[in-house]
């Protein structure tokens, strides 16, 4: 989708955007074409013409943090299609006890395929090596999350300079909850870890620290399917805001995340935390994800999952 955006040059909106769509102007290489259109003026021309250069230039760089800045915010997930595949996706836990005590237990980052957890008190600070290569960080939530937990955690880090946050992706589709609402209004179902949520996560980590040996194990493998789960939203919402703008581009094929392995041990952990009732119940009215817009009809499903 990116190669068909003329947002990025200045004072180009949807409406002129659609306007060149409408008259075969779909592409950067078919901009000649465009510049020799009736009502295309001097100074439309002129922009244009920069911003599609500036544009190229930048593609050609790899450089995804000026296409991260120059896009409306509404408008970044067009980044993810030239750079998906040098998309990182991750997420983090924390101790529950605030950002401000630097309480990072875990921070799990997955390329789609497969994923590694990085644990306080072991590796933690060595997450930076997943990240090597990486153009585009996709979060959900991470811009008043994951990410100011990282940089007041890790100051020094280098992270992608673009970021797509999922949470204002979906909202800008209708689809309103967290991570595990959208992740059922999309299809996606977690197994024996359905219904496991960031108060569990909180527990487990305390469970870890009082010695229980099965905990650690139960906490990365939640925080992994988090991060691996990101991939598919990602993919999924990709293909329903590039239905939603009307422009050309082709889908991506939207295929189910990687099955990971979860061990008996922290398997039954999780059933006597829950027959235990150790932990509160989080789900509310916010948990339903789904809330309709004028229509009242739901988003499309994606092709290919």
């Amino acid at each position: 989708m990116l190669r068909h955006t003329f947002l990025l040059a200045r004072g180009v909106g949807s409406r002129t955007e659609r306007w060149l769509w409408q008259r075969g102007i779909r592409d950067w290489h078919e901009l000649d074409a465009a510049l020799r259109l009736p009502g295309m003026g001097p100074t439309l021309a002129r922009r244009l013409g920069e911003g599609v250069g500036a544009a190229r230039e930048a593609l050609a760089a790899g450089d995804a943090g000026w296409f991260h800045r120059r896009l409306p915010a509404r408008e970044g997930w067009r980044l993810y299609g030239e750079f998906r595949g040098s998309a990182r996706f991750l997420d983090i836990e924390t101790d529950g006890i605030g950002m401000w005590k630097d309480g990072v237990t875990v921070i799990g980052i997955s390329d789609g395929r497969t994923g590694r957890a990085y644990v306080a008190g072991r590796d933690l600070e060595r997450f930076e090596e997943a990240l090597e290569g990486a153009a585009l960080l996709v979060t959900f939530n991470g811009k008043a999350f994951d990410v100011p937990f990282i940089r007041r955690r890790f100051p020094w880090a280098r992270l992608p300079a673009a970021h797509i946050d999922l949470l204002h992706v979906f909202r800008s589709l209708g689809l309103r909850g967290g991570l595990k609402a959208i992740e059922r209004a999309t299809g996606l179902s977690r197994g024996p870890l359905d219904g496991v949520d960031g108060a569990w996560a909180v527990a487990l980590w305390e469970r870890h620290l009082a010695g229980d040996p099965r905990a650690l194990g139960a906490l990365v493998r939640y925080n992994l399917e988090d991060a691996v789960n990101l991939r598919y939203l990602m993919d999924w919402a990709y293909n329903a805001c590039l239905r939603r703008c009307g422009g050309p581009g082709a889908e991506l094929p939207v295929e189910a995340p990687p099955a990971l392995p979860i061990d008996r041990e922290s398997l039954a952990l999780l059933r006597e935390m829950a027959a235990a009732g150790l932990i509160p119940s989080r789900r509310s009215a916010a948990d339903a994800a789904w809330h309709p817009g004028p229509a009242g009809d739901p988003p499309p499903p994606p092709t290919g999952g």
